[in-house]
């Protein structure tokens, strides 16, 4: 077994865990929102935290703009999903009654303020055979409201697939997407810019006051709206070489593109507060974890996996800053994970959840302290670090904590 990576792992968290109080202490940490064993917690920006509701598990959390209020998708464990909202101040929690939630589309805020939602169309029920539609709704956040449909649009379905990786299943938890794939949903003045099928591939434009949508673009996925809500970033992928893709932004006006040059294996964008810079991630292979292995310890691994494995890989993974008005592009940050999943810029700093390799889980593995078919045995091994990194106060990111989901109030 390669014990390099796991010992540089675990070295550089001891490392960090020795500072993290005192350096967050020190910091400016906002208040913020993240899932601990299906239990939604709310953390303030003096540090004090409380439980707020509990279910089976998660999703899809979304702060509106003055982070007083927090949108959520709970799921029961027949896995029906339902739209939650809770006070940011006394804690009150509203669940609504709705028609079925679309699945895989992430929630967001409407400009006026109401929450913005992907729902099955009863339309589908008088329309045999056609197309299949999805209806996008808004609720205002206040208890015995009623959503009003803003329009509909036809959706690709027929997705599937999962992962035997308990990485890939907390990979795409951070991103609200399987394996980074989510679906996008965003109000702009120029309508509800909208992902078209279950893959998150493509987008569209709907006009909420006539509930029509236009296609924007096919190949575009990963789309994320700028702060002004006037451009879309996103990822062009290549279907001939899986690991290059180009970084397009469409301004929404003009629906023209233009190219953010970037390295190969690029995997998740975020926008900066003012829109002028957008952050990506690249994330390289770096290790077959299973080099160094006993035949008897492969033989184990073939079985329990059901195939002849011939690589389960360790990462690299990296942070990178284009600076959209002087297109110059810096790395902010790269350390030895699985990847990157989720990225928030604040007021003072740069908030982001790195996903683990696989090392320490196969270690406990092999050792029958895991069990292959087992997500909860699992977990302890697979969960989420927390790390922010402030450029002004240390070139060093800080470690904060395990958290699944954490998702900061960004704004002043």
């Amino acid at each position: 077994m390669n014990y390099r990576p796991l010992l540089l792992l675990v070295f550089g968290m001891l490392l960090m865990l020795v500072g993290a109080a005192v350096q967050a202490q020190d910091s400016n940490v906002p208040a913020f929102a993240s899932v601990e064993e299906g239990t939604l917690i709310l953390s303030d920006a003096l540090g004090t935290t409380r439980e707020v509701f509990s279910a089976y598990n998660f999703q899809y959390l979304s702060w509106n703009a003055d982070g007083t209020k927090l949108a959520f998708i709970l799921r029961d464990s027949d896995y029906i999903a339902s739209l939650g909202v809770v006070d940011a101040t006394s804690g009150e929690v509203t669940v609504f009654s709705t028609e079925r939630l679309e699945y895989g589309f992430n929630l967001n805020w409407t400009l006026d303020g109401r929450i913005l939602f992907a729902t099955y169309s009863r339309a589908n029920d008088q329309a045999a055979g056609s197309d299949y539609l999805v209806d996008i709704q808004a609720v205002a956040p206040e208890t015995g409201s009623a959503p009003d449909v803003l329009g509909t649009f036809a959706f690709g379905t027929g997705c599937g697939g999962g992962s035997p990786i308990p990485t890939d299943h907390v990979y795409s938890a951070e991103t609200s997407g399987f394996r980074g794939f989510f679906l996008t949903l965003a109000d702009t003045p120029y309508g509800i810019v909208h992902s078209v099928n279950c893959g998150g591939i493509g987008i569209g434009l709907l006009n909420p006051v006539t509930g029509e949508s236009t296609p924007i673009v096919e190949n575009f996925a990963k789309v994320i709206v700028s702060p002004d809500g006037k451009h879309a970033a996103g990822l062009e992928l290549n279907f001939e070489v899986h690991s290059v893709a180009r970084i397009l932004i469409y301004n929404l006006d003009t629906l023209e593109a233009v190219e953010v040059a970037a390295g190969e294996e690029t995997d998740q964008l975020a926008w900066s507060q003012d829109g002028e810079s957008l952050y990506y991630t690249i994330r390289m292979p770096d290790t077959n974890l299973l080099d160094g292995l006993t035949d008897q310890q492969r033989q184990s691994i073939n079985e329990m996996f059901g195939t002849t494995m011939e690589a389960l890989h360790g990462y690299t993974s990296s942070i990178h800053r284009a600076d959209l008005v002087d297109q110059t592009h810096e790395m902010l940050y790269e350390g030895y994970a699985y990847a990157i999943g989720r990225i928030a810029e604040t007021d003072d700093a740069l908030y982001f959840s790195q996903v683990p390799n696989l090392d320490i889980w196969l270690d406990k593995l092999l050792n029958g302290e895991v069990q292959y078919d087992d997500a909860a045995s699992a977990a302890p091994f697979v969960e989420p670090a927390v790390l922010r990194l402030a450029p002004q106060e240390s070139t060093e990111a800080v470690f904060l904590g395990w958290f699944d989901q954490f998702t900061p109030v960004v704004g002043s």
